[in-house]
């Protein structure tokens, strides 16, 4: 679908409004009357762009990980050859700083609360996020440089590279996320404030390590 200038800042206007209407009220609570009062245009508009708020919420999750994806472009090729402990402390880096952002974890919060009323945005958020984001670094463990660095696990005897790559990369990814992810999640504990730089870089370092040592031949 072409879209004009014009037609594009409204666009990404209905998407900045939706995602703060979405953080402040919830998604059920949030209409698409409302986000036409707040940004103007019309509900034709958003008709014709995403069809219904369904549509507009999972273009709100697509730009996420359109985001995600340009710093993981931008901060690491995925190079066959690359040492495994680099590459996984570089994409754990970028990941802590895309995944626990005070949005991500609303936003993480309405999928939770909406998705005992709505399976199809649980849904949204596992196919545009999770299983997105955990097939790039399932992909890394895909490489021939990798498969052969990694030592064999025994559930997966019989059972295509993929499902054990994909493995790997849940639990790699899992290890990064909690307890902090959890707790802010579950808990409105927000840990993350007591978290600088140097902090997040030691958190990361240890992950890899933790991990490393467990897969590794």
């Amino acid at each position: 679908m072409g879209i004009s200038q014009k037609g594009q800042k409204r666009y990404d206007c209905f998407l900045q409004t939706g995602l703060e209407l979405f953080l402040k009220y919830g998604y059920e609570r949030t209409s698409l009357n409302d986000i036409v009062n707040k940004s103007g245009g019309s509900l034709a508009s958003i008709y014709k762009f995403f069809h219904n708020k369904e549509g507009l919420f999972a273009a709100i999750l697509e730009q996420k990980f359109e985001i995600f994806q340009k710093e993981l472009d931008k901060n690491i090729v995925l190079n066959k050859n690359e040492n495994i402990q680099d590459f996984l402390y570089k994409f754990g880096i970028t990941y802590f700083d895309i995944f626990y952002k005070i949005d991500t974890i609303m936003f993480s919060r309405i999928i939770i609360s909406e998705n005992y009323k709505n399976k199809n945005i649980g849904k949204l958020f596992f196919d545009c996020i999770i299983a997105r984001t955990t097939n790039v670094l399932a992909e890394y463990f895909q490489t021939q440089v990798t498969q052969k660095s990694i030592k064999e696990l025994n559930a997966f005897d019989g059972i295509d590279k993929y499902s054990k790559s994909e493995f790997l990369a849940c639990k790699f990814l899992a290890l990064i996320r909690d307890p902090f992810y959890t707790h802010s999640l579950l808990l409105g504990e927000n840990h993350l404030k007591n978290i600088n730089k140097k902090k997040k870089e030691a958190i990361i370092e240890n992950v890899v390590e933790l991990f490393l040592h467990g897969i590794l031949k």
